[in-house]
Formats: C-alpha cells, structure tokens, sequence
C-alpha cells in the first residue's frame, strides 16, 4: 500500500542491489535454505531494519533497463 514514488524507488535499489551483486535477475525466492535451521550459521550484525536511503547509498540508482522492468521483484511488484 505504498506510493507509487516509494515503491518505483525500491525497484530501483532493488535493481541496483541485483547489479551490483551479479545475482540471478530471475530469482523468485521461492526456494531458499532455512536460516534457523541447525546446519546453517546464520549471523545478525544488527536487529535495526534498513531504510531505503541507506541501501540506496551502495547502488546506483540509473532508470531500469527493458529487461529490468521485465522481472517481477521478489515483493511482487512488477518494476517499471
């Protein structure tokens, strides 16, 4: 239920996260590994929740690319 602003930004730091990182464009998060499970080490350097200005300082933050916008992000929200 955001605004269109907010939600047309986190698509663009989202982008810039999956640029950045060289992930899978096309990764859903549909399968993922349990991080509670006891095989896994899972490590929490902080419980403080990130704010979009925060992230956005690591990415660049340029227009989407056609095949940008052609990827559902994993929120659900179709970027464009």
């Amino acid at each position: 239920h955001g605004s269109r602003k907010a939600l047309d930004y986190l698509a663009k730091i989202q982008a810039g996260l999956v640029r950045a990182t060289r992930a899978d464009v096309g990764y859903t998060n549909f399968i993922t590994k349990n991080p509670m499970h006891e095989h896994w080490r899972t490590e929490v350097w902080t419980k403080e929740a990130y704010e979009l200005n925060y992230l956005a300082e690591f990415v660049d933050l340029r227009p989407l690319t056609d095949a940008e916008k052609e990827y559902r992000s994993p929120l659900g929200l179709f970027c464009d």
